[in-house]
């Protein structure tokens, strides 16, 4: 990841990551996370324009990629949890 990435997470999930600094201690998602970021990226951003179903049409998601979204979205409800 990047310090931008991170100052986009903060714009859509209002979560301020730990570090701002440049030395990021995330490692970068493999191509699979890639995908999946994407996908919830374009789902958090064109949720007033398109439903949900259409979205992941267009990706060509997968069962295995819907779980792994499902994954994602519990582990950021957590990060925002515990921000409170």
């Amino acid at each position: 990841m990047s310090c931008e990435q991170c100052r986009e997470a903060l714009e859509i999930d209002d979560v301020e990551p730990p570090c701002f600094s440049r030395t990021c201690y995330i490692p970068q998602p493999d191509e699979r996370g890639q995908r999946i970021l994407e996908i919830r990226d374009k789902l958090i951003k064109l949720h007033d324009l398109v439903d949900p179903g259409t979205i992941l049409k267009l990706y060509n998601s997968t069962v295995e990629d819907i779980e792994l979204l499902a994954y994602v979205e519990e582990e950021m409800e957590e990060l925002l949890r515990t921000r409170r």
